[in-house]
């Protein structure tokens, strides 16, 4: 076997497979000739991994879909991952007693074991072990709404208020992306971010950071249009640079 025939074959799988699904193949392949060869060199260039474009709900979203689900049995679950960034199986898995006043502790998920059956288990990481903080409005909304369904039928029911609601499709653990980055847009330090959301490394942050809430982005685009606009109009002085003129005269 030559690194030239496996290269040949990770291209032809490239035609036919996500990159995703190309770089899984290769990792097994490769992991069981070096179990017998440690020393074969069949290093290939995998095709690049593609970038996902979600859609992040926006502030109207939430809004709107908390309005909707309100006094629903669907509305603890959507608190608890838009304003306290949980997963559906850690929501699964709460008892009234993991609520505090100030917020919510999370040390478990509902998971599914070999049997398909429901089971309680500890968090994968360290990072699961964690205490959420939570409005005081909010608590008292969930405390009404514990214990929850199982993940699938939050699932299920989150779906169905999505389109009852007629707001665009997103994931339920879109909330998660929304709550981590309405906190980088209010410039909360990422390790807190990461604390509160139970994120184990920096890296798995920094990616749900690309997918920026769209309103915001909008938000700051119109503040650079409208400063060029002013800049490259014959009458007006943009905004920032007058305050900044005044503070000069000022000193």
């Amino acid at each position: 076997m030559t690194k030239e025939q496996v290269q040949k074959a990770i291209d032809q799988e490239a035609k036919e497979h996500s990159p995703k699904t190309v770089r899984n193949m290769y990792a097994l392949f490769a992991a069981s000739v070096k179990m017998f060869d440690s020393k074969v060199d069949i290093s290939a260039k995998l095709p690049k991994k593609q970038r996902i474009s979600r859609y992040i709900p926006t502030d109207a979203d939430i809004k709107k879909l908390l309005e909707y689900v309100a006094g629903k049995p669907i509305e603890a679950p959507v608190l608890l991952a838009a304003t306290g960034s949980l997963r559906r199986s850690e929501i699964a898995a709460l008892k009234p007693d993991d609520l505090t006043d100030l917020g919510v502790i999370v040390n478990k998920a509902m998971v599914e074991d070999i049997n398909k059956q429901w089971v309680i288990k500890p968090p994968k990481t360290n990072a699961g072990y964690r205490f959420s903080p939570l409005p005081p409005n909010v608590v008292e909304r969930v405390r009404k709404g514990l214990p929850t369904p199982n993940p699938t039928i939050i699932y299920h029911q989150f779906s169905n208020a999505l389109k009852a609601c007629g707001l665009p499709h997103f994931r339920f653990h879109d909330l998660r992306h929304y709550y981590a980055s309405t906190l980088h847009a209010l410039n909360v330090p990422d390790k807190y971010i990461m604390q509160n959301g139970g994120w184990e490394s920096e890296q798995v942050l920094h990616n749900v950071y690309q997918h920026t809430l769209s309103n915001r982005a909008e938000q700051e685009n119109e503040k650079v249009i409208n400063y060029f606009e002013a800049i490259a109009g014959k009458d007006k002085t943009p905004k920032m640079q007058h305050e900044m003129q005044h503070k000069e005269k000022s000193i």
